[in-house]
């Protein structure tokens, strides 16, 4: 990305960036998962907006205006509460921490989902996915515990929890309480993914990349990756 000259600094900083930044996350939190990963992406930049950082937030606004209407659909089939996970390995970088993304789906529809920046910076896409199922986890334990108490929602987290993620190595380790010379290093609060594994809340699965639903917070995507997911969100 080319440098702003001074002028069209100037110009920047008189047009309301940041208040476009805090509305579009406002939405993306709220009722439009689609725009996370957006969203996140240029609040980078609010303490000091570049013209290029401008036109990027402008052509999310254009986005919007094409799929005004878009809105999350639910269904009357309440299906087991299933979990969706990923991560952007080193995706920061300045720092090079990476970002952690879950979304988590009941009625058809998704009932939460949280884009989050890591607190450390992981050695492998591995510790990153691994890291990242454990903030899932805690989302997981929190709904199954409030659907419990909620009237024709209890039979939805009567089994363990369907989690899909689409790294096989963050998988196994989570299934391996051995340590080894790959994960020792992993602090003790992300083997929290074991602990809810071994309670029976949680059963993690293998899941392509090419059928992950998460990616649309943790990635910038194609246009058909990008309409794929959306289908599967059930925004509409």
């Amino acid at each position: 990305m080319e440098s702003s000259t001074d002028e069209e600094k100037t110009n920047t900083e008189r047009k309301p960036y940041r208040e476009l930044i805090g509305s579009l996350i406002y939405l993306a939190n709220a009722t439009r998962p689609d725009l996370a990963f957006a969203a996140s992406a240029l609040s980078r930049f609010c303490t000091n907006p570049e013209e290029a950082h401008w036109k990027l937030a402008k052509r999310v606004l254009r986005y919007l205006q094409r799929t005004i209407d878009y809105g999350i659909t639910y269904t009357k089939d309440c299906e087991k509460m299933r979990a969706y996970v990923d991560s952007d390995w080193a995706g920061d970088v300045e720092d090079r921490r990476s970002c952690s993304g879950n979304v988590i789906i009941l009625a058809n529809g998704p009932i939460s989902w949280e884009l989050k920046k890591q607190k450390s910076v992981a050695l492998s896409t591995m510790e990153a996915e691994y890291v990242a199922l454990s903030e899932v986890c805690k989302e997981i334990v929190y709904l199954r515990c409030l659907l419990k108490h909620i009237a024709h929602f209890e039979y939805c987290v009567t089994n363990a929890t369907e989690v899909h993620c689409d790294n096989q190595s963050a998988i196994e380790l989570n299934k391996n309480h051995a340590f080894h010379r790959r994960s020792k290093h992993i602090d003790i609060r992300y083997h929290y993914s074991r602990e809810i594994r071994d309670r029976s809340e949680i059963n993690i699965k293998y899941l392509p990349t090419d059928k992950m639903i998460a990616d649309i917070l943790t990635k910038s995507l194609t246009k058909a990756k990008h309409e794929k997911c959306i289908k599967m969100l059930s925004l509409k």
